[in-house]
């Protein structure tokens, strides 16, 4: 059943990044690089129900944007629930407070691994990740604090790696989630995607998609402009179209064999409490 309004809305405060993870699509993205405008987020945010969860993360590093604590103040303001998902390496004391200051609800750093595997996979020493420990602090108590953790072959055989993490992050944190690695390919999707059910995407530069998996805009249905918010396109009859098409199982060619169709969407994994034991158990929200 789709839920109204959108659970969980993104709206990517730009494509552009300060690394090049083995993983990640950015680097070879051909959508031009660019940052939301305020006005563009404005209009995107209209109507939306005070409490809606709403992450300025998509695709690149939002500590770029030059007035993302301005886009965090603006949706606070709006009543919404402010978070974002970042690397961590651009986060200081400064930012922080700001950012806290603004009403940011959660932040999730995103940690695939420890040592040397985390400089394989992101391109930079871990230590540059550890330097933020006592940064959190200044966010802790004020919003909710995650690591995010991206299964992969070069991590996925490795539960002493996400041990590592847990141990590293206990105490500064509240959880560690895991999520996969999109890819494409591997088989045929044979059950509908609950993301058209659930949530939304607007890219940087209006573009809305139905999911954080279209990095290119390949199932654009619409573009957020002074007269067309989110909300509305997410009312649509394009976004109903195509939850029918899943209904039907008769998937566009995008969605065909994306490999979230048999264990649901990529944010949804397993997670456990940072303070706890290493036990696993899986997660509920879409984020």
């Amino acid at each position: 059943m789709c839920s109204d309004p959108p659970a969980l809305v993104t709206v990517e405060a730009t494509n552009s990044c300060n690394l090049a993870c083995v993983m990640c699509p950015v680097p070879s993205m051909l959508r031009p690089r660019g940052f939301l405008a305020p006005r563009l987020l404005r209009w995107a945010i209209r109507g939306l129900p005070a409490g809606t969860r709403l992450s300025l993360s998509n695709w690149g590093e939002p500590l770029l944007h030059p007035e993302i604590v301005e886009l965090v103040g603006q949706v606070t303001s709006a009543g919404l629930l402010p978070e974002l998902v970042t690397n961590g390496l651009l986060l200081t004391d400064s930012s922080a407070r700001d950012l806290a200051g603004a009403g940011l609800a959660r932040l999730s750093l995103s940690v695939d691994a420890t040592g040397g595997t985390y400089e394989q996979i992101r391109g930079v020493a871990f230590e540059r990740v550890e330097a933020v420990l006592p940064v959190l602090a200044i966010l802790r108590g004020s919003c909710r604090l995650s690591i995010r953790t991206t299964l992969q072959p070069g991590n996925t055989a490795s539960l002493e790696q996400l041990e590592r993490i847990r141990r590293i992050f206990a105490g500064h944190v509240d959880e560690l989630r895991i999520q996969r690695m999109v890819t494409w390919g591997r088989a045929e999707r044979s059950a509908p995607c609950p993301a058209p059910l659930s949530s939304i995407v607007m890219l940087h530069g209006g573009e809305v998609v139905p999911c954080c998996a279209d990095h290119s805009g390949a199932l654009t249905l619409g573009r957020v402009s002074a007269e067309l918010s989110l909300l509305e396109i997410w009312r649509s009859g394009r976004l109903q179209a195509l939850r029918e098409q899943h209904g039907r199982l008769a998937f566009p060619e995008f969605c065909r064999t994306c490999c979230e169709w048999s264990e649901g969407p990529a944010g949804v994994g397993y997670r456990f409490d940072a303070r706890g034991p290493a036990t696993w158990g899986s997660g509920g929200d879409p984020g």
